[in-house]
C-alpha cells in the first residue's frame, strides 16, 4: 500500500488511541499488523486491506470477513472490536492471537517423522530444540514423532472437539466457514483454540460473490460437493469433511487423498475411498478411525448431521477407553479359559487407494454420475481450461503487485496442473525459474508436459512456447530475446514476455536495452515491484549503485510492508561494502528469518561467525525446498571449515550431500588436492613466456580455492580472477608492461554450465582460452557505468560440468609507461570493476632479477624468485566496486 496513506492510516488511528505497531502477518486480501489500545491498555490486531488495488467483489469480501466475525459470539472466534475505512484502506480491529497455527505444529511433525533417524544429530546440530513443558502441546518443539507420545491422539481428540464447538457456534448463524485447515487453526500461548480466517463464510442470504466456475476453498481439505459446480449445495457438511481431513492428517501424520495434480486430486476426492488411518497408526483405536471415516463420506448425508454430534462422539471416546479396559481384562481371563481363545482384534485394514493421474485422453465428462453421493463429475476439460485462466490471471495480478508469495505459487500451480498446455502459465514458471523460486527438476517436468500438448496450441501461444524452449532447452539467449521481440509486437499488452525478453537481454549483457524493456512495462503498471528491482539491479550490475540504491529506498518509502526490495537494497549495501548502511538495516528488521541469508553475509563481512552461523541455521529451519536447503548445509560447511571446526563441518557437508546426492559437494581436502592437480598446457602470450605464465597460474589456482571462504556472497558460482602484470627493461627509463588475466571457475551446480559472464577493464587482445588450450567464443558487450567497463559473455565449450574447475585466460592491451616524473613510482591497479558478490582477486607482478624494488605500498604475501625474474603475490577481497592499488619503485641493482 502507498506509504502515504499508510502513514495517515496510523497517524488517524493513534489520534483515536491505537498505535500501530510492526507487521505479524499477510494474506491474500492484506496484512495484519499489532496494535495497543492505550485507552484499554491491551493488545490488539489490526487487519488492513490494500483497498486501492483490489476489486469490488474483494472489498465487499473482507467486510463481510469483519461482519461475519463480529456476530460470533464464541471464545473460539477472534471477537472483533470496531471496522471501517480510512485514506480508501480497509480495516477492522480485533481480538491479539498470541500464538501459532496448527499447520507449523503438523510441519514438524512431518519433518521429525521424515528425519527420525537424524533426530539426535540434529538437535546436537541445533537444528531441533528440546521442547519447552510448560508451552502449550501444539506449540512445542518436536525432537521425535509424536505417535510415541502416549497421550498424542487425546490431545488430537480435544482439539478436534474444541474445533467442532467453534463450528457449532458459526453453522448456528446458518453460515458456513469454507476453508477449515490446519493455517486457520491457531493454538494461542495459554493453550486454547481459535478459528480464524472468515473470508470464505457463505450465509444462506448472501449472492456468491466468487467467480463462476472458481473453487472456493483448499484442494487438500474440500468436500467433494465442492468440486461439483454451480448448483452443488454448499451446506456445514462440507466443515464437518474439512474438519474430518484435518483430524486424519492429525491422527495419521498422512492426508486420506493425494494426487500428483489437481486434476487426479480431485478425482480421488470425488470418487475414491480413503485409506482406513490405522494403516499409518496402528494406535489409532476402532472407535477413533470409525468417526474420522464417517467425516469423510462422499454423501453429505452420511456424514455427522452437526458439529455438536461430532464433538460429542470425538468426546465419547474418554468415556469409552476407560469402559474398554475392564472389557480387556474380562477379554484376557475369558481367553485363558476359552478352548477358542478370544479374538478382539480390528477388523483388517481397507486397502490404501491412490489417487491416479488420468492417462492421455481421459477426461471427467459433465453429466457423468459417480457411484459414491451421485454428484456430478468436476471438470470437463474446457472447464478445467476456464478455470485455469481464471486462476492464472489472479496469479499474475497478485505477481504484479508483490512478486512472488504463497499465494501466487498455489494459484499457478492450480492453473497449470489444470491445463499443462497453458504455456502463458509456463512463462510464469520460467521467470519463477529464473528468480530461484522453482529448481530446474520442477520446471523440466512442467515443460515436458506443455511439450506434450505442443500440438493443441495456437500461433500465440506456439510463440511462447519457441521463445521457451530457445533459452532453456537450447540454450539460444539471442533467439529466445527475438522469438520475444516478434511476440511483443504483435501482443504488445503481454507484459510477462516483457519481462522474459528483459532477462534475456540481461543474460547476454545488453543492459542498456533491458533498462528499456523496464521502463515499458512501469509505464504501463507502475505497481510492477519486480520491474523495479530489476532496474536496480541492473544499475547495482553495471556499478551504478548510487542509483541502485535510490530505487530501493523509493520503493521502501512507497511499500513499506514488502520485503523484497528490502531484501535487495540490503543486499547490494553488503556486496558493495556499505557496511554500515547494512548495518542500520538489519537493525530495523523484525527477526522472522526472511532475511537470513543477508545477514549471514553481512555477519561474515563483520568477522562475527558464531552470528553467521545462526543466521544460515534460520535459513535451513525454512527453507522446504531440498535443493536450496542442501546449499545452505554447504555454506555452513565451508563456515565451519574456515572456523577450523573440522567436526561439525563434516556433519554439514553429510547433510549437504543427502539432501542433494546429485550435487557431489566436495570437502576442502578433496578440492584442494584436485586444483593441485591441475596444470595448464604450454600457452604463450605475445612478450610473455608459458614460465612466467604458469608462474601466475599458480596463484590462481591459489585464488580459486581461496573462493570457498564463505566471505564470498556466492551459492552456486565461485568465479575469481588474477591479473598477472609483466614488466620488462625497454631502455634506461622505460619499461614495457604486458597484463594477462587468469579467471578461475567451481562449479556445483547439478546441470552442465555453457555459458560465464566475466567484467572487464579493457578490450582483450587475444582470444580466450582455457587450460587445456581450448579457444572460447566470447561476445563483447561495452555498457555505461562509473568505469566504462565491458562484459564478455563466454560460451564453454565442451560445457562445464558439475564439481569441475575451469580455469581460462586472455591478454589485455599492453601499456608503454614511466614512472611518476617525481616519484618515480609505478601504479598497479586491479578491481573496479561491478559484479554480482564480492570475491577474493589475486596479483601477480613480476620484473627482472637486476631491477630491485626500493618503495613498496603494500608488501606483498609472498615473493619468489623464479628463472631469473622477481615475482610478488598478492591475495585481496574485494567488495564490488572497490580497487586494489600497489605502488612500487624499481631501480637497478647497484
Amino acid at each position: 500500500m502507498p506509504n502515504e496513506a499508510f502513514e495517515k492510516f496510523k497517524k488517524e488511528m493513534a489520534a483515536r488511541g491505537l498505535a500501530i505497531r510492526g507487521k505479524i502477518g499477510e494474506g491474500g486480501m492484506g496484512s495484519v499488523y499489532e496494535a495497543f489500545d492505550e485507552a484499554l491498555d491491551r493488545r490488539a490486531a489490526v487487519k488492513l486491506m490494500r483497498g486501492d488495488a483490489c476489486s469490488e467483489s474483494w472489498r465487499e469480501r473482507f467486510r463481510r470477513e469483519a461482519k461475519f466475525a463480529a456476530r460470533v459470539v464464541h471464545p473460539g472466534v477472534a471477537q472483533v472490536y470496531q471496522a471501517g475505512e480510512l485514506e480508501n484502506l480497509l480495516y477492522y480491529v480485533m481480538e491479539y492471537v498470541d500464538g501459532g497455527a496448527l499447520s507449523s505444529f503438523l510441519k514438524k511433525a512431518l519433518f521429525i517423522k521424515t528425519h527420525a533417524g537424524d533426530a539426535a544429530e540434529l538437535l546436537r546440530a541445533g537444528y531441533l530444540k528440546q521442547p519447552d513443558p510448560g508451552a502449550p502441546y501444539f506449540l512445542r518443539d518436536l525432537i521425535a514423532p509424536p505417535f510415541g507420545d502416549p497421550d498424542y491422539l487425546a490431545r488430537v481428540d480435544d482439539l478436534i472437539a474444541s474445533i467442532a464447538d467453534i463450528l457449532e457456534a458459526v453453522h448456528s448463524l446458518d453460515s458456513v466457514h469454507r476453508d477449515i485447515k490446519p493455517s486457520n487453526i491457531m493454538i494461542t500461548a495459554d493453550g486454547r483454540v481459535k478459528l480464524v480466517d472468515f473470508g470464505l463464510v457463505k450465509q444462506s442470504v448472501d449472492r456468491d460473490i466468487t467467480q463462476a466456475n472458481h473453487f472456493v476453498g483448499t484442494f487438500d481439505y474440500m468436500a467433494p460437493e465442492q468440486f461439483g459446480g454451480k448448483g452443488s449445495k454448499i451446506s456445514p457438511a462440507v466443515d464437518i469433511y474439512s474438519l474430518g481431513v484435518v483430524y486424519y492428517e492429525m491422527a495419521a501424520l498422512v492426508k486420506p487423498f493425494e494426487g500428483d495434480d489437481p486434476a487426479s486430486l480431485i478425482g480421488a476426492v470425488t470418487s475414491k475411498e480413503p485409506a482406513d488411518p490405522r494403516e499409518y497408526n496402528p494406535e489409532i483405536s476402532a472407535a477413533r478411525a470409525g468417526i474420522i471415516l464417517k467425516c469423510l463420506k462422499k454423501n453429505p448425508s452420511d456424514r455427522f448431521a452437526n458439529a455438536r454430534e461430532l464433538a460429542r462422539a470425538v468426546r465419547d471416546l474418554k468415556k469409552n477407553v476407560s469402559e474398554g479396559i475392564m472389557s480387556d481384562i474380562k477379554n484376557f481371563f475369558f481367553g485363558l479359559f476359552s478352548s477358542q481363545g478370544f479374538d478382539n482384534s480390528a477388523p483388517p485394514p481397507v486397502a490404501r487407494v491412490e489417487a491416479n493421474k488420468p492417462t492421455a485422453g481421459e477426461n471427467f465428462e459433465n453429466g457423468k454420475t459417480l457411484s459414491s453421493g451421485g454428484l456430478n463429475a468436476p471438470l470437463a476439460a474446457a472447464g478445467r481450461s476456464k478455470v485455469s485462466r481464471a486462476l492464472l490471471e489472479e496469479a499474475r495480478e497478485e505477481y504484479f503487485k508483490n512478486f512472488v508469495t504463497d499465494a501466487v505459487r498455489e494459484k499457478l500451480n492450480q492453473s497449470f496442473d489444470l491445463d499443462p498446455a497453458n504455456v502463458d502459465a509456463l512463462l510464469l514458471f520460467f521467470l519463477f525459474l529464473n528468480h530461484g523460486i522453482i529448481t530446474r527438476t520442477e520446471f523440466n517436468a512442467k515443460l515436458k508436459l506443455s511439450r506434450e500438448g505442443e500440438s493443441s496450441l495456437d500461433s500465440r501461444e506456439k510463440l511462447i512456447l519457441d521463445a521457451i524452449i530457445a533459452f532453456y532447452s537450447d540454450d539460444d539467449v539471442k533467439s529466445a530475446s527475438s522469438a520475444g521481440f516478434r511476440y511483443i509486437n504483435l501482443y504488445p499488452d503481454d507484459l510477462l514476455m516483457t519481462v522474459f525478453v528483459c532477462l534475456a537481454e540481461m543474460m547476454q549483457g545488453n543492459f542498456t536495452q533491458a533498462l528499456q524493456c523496464c521502463d515499458k512495462v512501469l509505464s504501463r503498471r507502475r505497481d510492477f515491484l519486480l520491474m523495479h528491482l530489476i532496474k536496480a539491479d541492473i544499475y547495482a550490475t553495471t556499478g551504478d549503485i548510487d542509483r541502485s540504491v535510490e530505487i530501493g529506498k523509493e520503493l521502501i518509502a512507497r511499500y513499506p510492508e514488502n520485503t523484497n526490495h528490502k531484501f535487495l537494497l540490503l543486499q547490494n549495501y553488503i556486496v558493495y561494502g556499505r557496511l554500515d548502511e547494512a548495518e542500520k538495516m538489519i537493525s530495523q528488521m523484525t527477526s522472522d528469518g526472511e532475511e537470513s541469508y543477508q545477514k549471514a553475509s553481512y555477519y561474515m563481512c563483520r568477522g562475527m561467525i558464531k552470528e553467521s552461523v545462526v543466521e544460515t541455521r534460520k535459513l535451513i529451519a525454512l527453507e522446504t525446498n531440498p535443493l536450496f536447503k542442501s546449499y545452505h548445509y554447504y555454506r555452513l560447511y565451508r563456515i565451519c571449515e574456515f572456523a577450523g571446526e573440522s567436526e561439525k563441518a563434516a556433519e554439514h557437508l553429510q547433510m549437504a550431500n543427502k539432501l542433494s546426492p546429485g550435487h557431489d559437494f566436495k570437502d576442502f581436502s578433496r578440492i584442494s588436492e584436485e586444483i593441485k592437480n591441475i596444470a595448464p598446457v604450454k600457452t604463450a602470450f605475445e612478450n610473455i613466456s608459458h614460465d612466467c605464465l604458469a608462474a601466475a597460474f599458480e596463484h590462481a589456482k591459489k585464488i580459486c580455492f581461496k573462493t570457498l571462504d564463505p566471505l564470498t556472497h556466492v551459492k552456486l558460482s565461485l568465479l575469481s580472477e588474477t591479473a598477472y602484470y609483466h614488466l620488462e627493461q625497454r631502455g634506461a627509463e622505460i619499461l614495457s608492461c604486458e597484463k594477462a588475466v587468469i579467471y578461475s571457475d567451481y562449479h556445483f551446480k547439478p546441470y552442465p554450465v555453457t555459458k560465464n559472464m566475466v567484467c572487464l577493464d579493457s578490450v582483450p587482445i587475444s582470444p580466450f582460452i582455457s587450460y587445456k588450450g581450448d579457444i572460447y567464443d566470447a561476445a563483447l558487450k561495452k555498457f555505461s557505468s562509473p568505469n566504462g567497463n565491458y562484459y564478455a559473455l563466454i560460451d564453454y565449450k565442451p560445457p562445464q560440468k558439475n564439481g569441475e574447475f575451469m580455469f581460462f585466460m586472455a591478454q589485455f592491451e599492453p601499456s608503454e609507461f614511466k614512472p611518476d616524473e617525481k616519484t618515480k613510482i609505478f601504479k598497479f591497479t586491479t578491481g573496479e570493476k561491478p559484479n554480482s558478490n564480492g570475491s577474493f582477486t589475486g596479483i601477480v607482478i613480476s620484473f627482472p632479477a637486476d631491477l630491485k624494488a626500493v618503495y613498496v605500498s603494500c608488501p606483498p604475501d609472498e615473493i619468489c624468485e623464479r628463472n631469473s625474474r622477481i615475482f610478488y603475490y598478492y591475495t585481496k577481497f574485494l567488495f564490488c566496486g572497490r580497487k586494489f592499488v600497489v605502488e612500487i619503485g624499481l631501480a637497478h641493482q647497484k
